[in-house]
């Protein structure tokens, strides 16, 4: 649904008005730009659906850019008739792998009430790469990221880099953090505390890192997975 240009909502003679809404307010959420067609039997005009010339890679390739509603705000209208909503949930502090893997390997660590959940993460034993994490219901899909700007040296740094970097950047752990974007229809403060949860302790903060167990999936490469260069 994400990178669809064309949505079609069929069997909707079997939908409430209101089943209806909720479900156009969440394609909304997850895919604002898709021309969604509502029918009964899929009949749709051919003309809406092939050759529609609305495809663009640039626009798939760029669309792993759906942080930039947690960095520049661009959210859309709240959807409260049907209790769709969106939040960023951003956090410069490490998960923990254990707890991490809990979230991954039990649906239950988030609720039902969240459809949708797609971010970068920061762990605490892999200082190198970000984890990138996807959650659709209880489908949980957790893969390795870029490098963290904070373990390149800065001489590789494209130019103009910082001044982008800088609103995120926080001593001594630079750009490393958590920003995962929540969709669905929650209790923001009980999602937060559900994650914030899964974060490394005070105490923790302040233990060598390397030592924790770390039984999630393997990265690829040794440095990926911070066998090598750990920072805290």
């Amino acid at each position: 649904i994400e990178f669809a240009n064309v949505i079609i909502l069929n069997k909707c003679d079997l939908l409430q008005e209101e089943q209806k809404g909720r479900v156009r307010a969440l394609l909304r959420r997850i895919n604002p730009d898709a021309a969604v067609y509502e029918t009964t039997r899929s009949n749709v005009p051919l003309n809406a659906v092939l050759n529609t010339k609305r495809f663009s890679m640039t626009g798939a390739e760029a669309h792993e850019k759906w942080l930039k509603e947690a960095r520049e705000g661009e959210h859309l209208p709240e959807s409260e008739e049907y209790g769709i909503r969106s939040f960023p949930w951003r956090r410069h502090r490490p998960f923990h792998p254990d707890r991490l893997a809990k979230l991954l390997n039990d649906p239950d660590t988030l609720p039902p009430s969240v459809l949708r959940a797609k971010g970068l993460l920061w762990v605490a034993t892999r200082p190198n790469f970000a984890g990138i994490l996807s959650c659709v219901g209880r489908l949980r899909h957790f893969s390795q990221g870029q490098t963290w700007w904070a373990a390149m040296e800065r001489d590789l740094w494209p130019e103009g880099l910082w001044e982008d970097l800088k609103p995120l950047w926080q001593e001594p752990h630079g750009d490393r953090m958590q920003e995962i974007v929540i969709i669905g229809s929650f209790d923001r403060a009980d999602i937060e505390a559900r994650l914030d949860a899964l974060l490394l302790t005070d105490e923790e903060m302040q233990q060598d890192w390397s030592t924790f167990v770390d039984e999630l999936p393997a990265w690829e490469g040794a440095a990926a997975n911070g066998e090598h260069d750990h920072a805290h």
